[in-house]
């Protein structure tokens, strides 16, 4: 086969194969798309419906009033009212009329007097009763310290600082049973003045006693101060002050130093009111029973123990030596 003719015959075998794929791709490789759907016909248009008409809302709101109670039935109430008197919440001063006449005992006069005080005098009403009640019994003057303590504001706490030191000294107990109330740090500050330095000892005995109240609430550096005086107070012998001594030593938290003082007096002193002074004390302090058996024991045994300290340290023994109540353990299970 000559050049030429093996040239032609190349180019013809290429177009044959190109129309065999051709005719592949459109008949296998592709398949037929399917016919398009008809055109929808177009819906009609309807107009909406018209919304229902808001009813029209009454002139001058006619038909929202409620019909006038009879005649009759009105002027019955007005008549009942117009006879009906309210007498007005009685003034603190009323109220202490009332006590001092015998017409309320000591405990409803005190709650009498908190209501007055909220509704009608005020705190400052009650700081100027108190202070004008030298003459009345020590029992109302403690009612009404009491109710005002809960009844305090700065300007009533402002009166009674002002007027403590020269009060009438059979008031000035009260004044710092009253300020007990009162949250302010001046007024702690006045009340471990009072206990240090005042020389009336019912006015030391009773910032002792509210110094005892606070625990440690107060401030540490406050408490230390009230508590060097406090041991000086507990080794006098005047009961007044061990007292005091014991109110302020008893406050929480108890130093080691101050627990063996104390514990030391319980087992050694020769004062049954120093000793019995001690043992409140250590349990006002919070130390456990349990650790105070020892003690406990050699006091119920001593000689010396008055029948008051025996009777004291036998009554914590007891309460240690007592067997568990078996319904507690009862009720734990169920």
């Amino acid at each position: 086969m000559s050049p030429a003719q093996r040239t032609f015959a190349l180019v013809g075998g290429a177009l044959g194969l190109a129309c065999v794929v051709g005719t592949l791709k459109v008949f296998v490789l592709e398949p037929a798309s399917a016919p398009a759907p008809p055109p929808r016909a177009a819906a009609p248009q309807t107009a909406p419906s018209p919304l229902p008409a808001e009813p029209e809302a009454p002139e001058s709101g006619e038909g929202l009033r409620s019909a006038p109670p009879p005649p009759d039935l009105a002027a019955a109430v007005d008549s009942f009212l117009a006879h009906v008197k309210v007498a007005p919440f009685p003034r603190p001063r009323e109220v202490l009329a009332e006590a001092r006449g015998g017409r309320l005992d000591p405990v409803d006069y005190r709650t009498k007097l908190e209501k007055a005080l909220r509704h009608r005098g005020g705190p400052r009403e009650g700081a100027e009763l108190l202070l004008g009640m030298g003459d009345d019994s020590e029992v109302l003057r403690f009612q009404t310290a009491y109710a005002l303590s809960k009844r305090l504001d700065d300007e009533a706490v402002d009166l009674l600082l002002e007027r403590l030191p020269s009060a009438d000294p059979r008031v000035r107990p009260q004044l710092v049973f009253a300020l007990r109330g009162s949250p302010r740090k001046d007024v702690e500050q006045a009340f471990v003045s009072l206990y240090t330095t005042d020389e009336d000892p019912a006015v030391r005995a009773q910032a002792a006693f509210v110094i005892g109240e606070r625990g440690d609430r107060l401030d540490p550096l406050l408490l230390e101060r009230a508590r060097q005086q406090a041991r000086d107070d507990l080794r006098a012998d005047d009961r007044t002050r061990m007292r005091a001594g014991m109110d302020v030593l008893g406050t929480p938290p108890l130093g080691d130093d101050d627990r063996r003082l104390l514990e030391g007096i319980v087992a050694r002193d020769g004062n049954e009111a120093r000793r019995l002074a001690a043992l409140q004390a250590l349990a006002m302090a919070k130390v456990p029973a349990a650790e105070l058996a020892p003690l406990l024991r050699s006091v119920a045994q001593d000689p010396r123990s008055g029948p008051k300290l025996r009777a004291a340290a036998e009554a914590i023994l007891s309460s240690l030596e007592r067997p568990p109540d078996p319904r507690a353990d009862e009720d734990d299970d169920g």
